[in-house]
């Protein structure tokens, strides 16, 4: 019971960094998007 808690719980962590990592990911592409720079 109290690995299966223990696995569950890094699980979800493992998912917010995930998410977490996308975020990032996306933000970067769109800021460096090219139809973006070119307003610039």
């Amino acid at each position: 019971m109290v690995s299966h808690f223990s696995l569950n719980f890094r699980l979800r962590a493992h998912q917010a960094h995930l998410i977490t990592f996308l975020n990032a990911l996306s933000l970067w592409l769109w800021l460096t998007d090219p139809c973006l720079c070119r307003k610039c």
